[in-house]
């Protein structure tokens, strides 16, 4: 979806002279790396299809916040180790896309994949590669803020008998023991904590980040 290439100070001097059928035009820079108009275009019409917003409601703000998500990804691309990360497979991004497709299918009947992928212009290639760069980047982040995450017993026991208990009762489940849900909890305690830190961790690599934004004051809007 993205793409990443480094580049030299004088490319991004010489780029405004060049025609933009020879090169696509840079919107951001971060750390060196550029942001394309392709890119930036791209990730509005993905997030809008994931949205289930039509391209019209896309307003100048989800424009902005598109490309601000994606120099947070590639901020975040660079606290890879690689000793420690294993990129999603093949067989993860095709999960995701079949429970993608088998969910469009149930909430619109008769309705065409194909077709509501035109409607975006988006192929089923980059929908793949969109799931794959969220799937990645969840992983780095899940490696990078799960070890500053603490978990107390006193918290599962909490969320036990002050959620779990509560909801089960209502729907009349059998409820498993405190012993038998501590797993579980634990991990969603833990997911509920890296989605606090989350932004916090962001700003602190914006601050010191390089990043530039090769736009004018009003932010052009993506193609269709």
């Amino acid at each position: 979806m993205r793409v990443r290439v480094f580049i030299l100070a004088m490319l991004l001097l010489i780029a405004p002279a060049v025609s933009a059928d020879v090169l696509d035009r840079v919107v951001a820079s971060v750390n060196g790396q550029v942001i394309l108009q392709t890119d930036w275009d791209e990730q509005v019409r993905y997030e809008a299809f994931m949205a289930k917003r039509p391209l019209v409601s896309i307003t100048q703000v989800d424009r902005q916040a598109a490309l601000d998500r994606l120099i947070d990804e590639e901020l975040v691309d660079e606290q890879v180790r690689p000793a420690d990360f294993t990129p999603p497979t093949s067989a993860e991004i095709d999960k995701q896309l079949e429970q993608m497709k088998s969910q469009f299918l149930k909430e619109q009947p008769g309705e065409s994949w194909n077709a509501a992928l035109a409607n975006y212009r988006l192929t089923e290639d980059q929908l793949r590669e969109g799931i794959g760069v969220q799937l990645e980047q969840m992983k780095i982040v899940d490696g990078r803020l799960r070890p500053t995450v603490q978990i107390d017993e006193s918290a599962v026991a909490e969320y036990y008998n002050r959620k779990l208990l509560p909801e089960l009762h209502r729907s009349a489940e059998q409820p498993p023991t405190l012993q038998e849900a501590a797993p579980q909890i634990r991990e969603i305690l833990i997911q509920q904590k890296i989605n606090e830190a989350l932004p916090s961790w962001l700003e602190g690599l914006r601050s010191q980040a390089q990043i530039r934004l090769l736009t004018t004051d009003s932010l052009p809007e993506p193609t269709r």
